[in-house]
């Protein structure tokens, strides 16, 4: 199973903001294929605060696109 699967979700986050839930499997960011965690981290670290990025996830067994805004960390 490719993906990556969502364990936590902060309530006001820009993720929480944008749908995503525990348990829904991140199978796509912005039409580059994520295998592992490893794909996240490098396509957030290239990305800019700002930059709404399109994931493809599965939640269900059913597939469904969300944007998520990136924000600025709070320190």
């Amino acid at each position: 199973q490719e993906g990556v699967i969502i364990t936590d979700v902060k309530r006001n986050s820009p993720a929480a903001r944008s749908g995503f839930k525990v348990g829904d499997i991140i199978i796509e960011i912005n039409g580059e294929r994520i295998i592992n965690e490893d794909n996240v981290t490098s396509i957030l670290s290239d990305s800019q605060v700002g930059e709404t990025l399109l994931f493809k996830i599965l939640r269900e067994k059913k597939e469904s696109a969300l944007n998520l805004k990136l924000e600025r960390h709070p320190s």
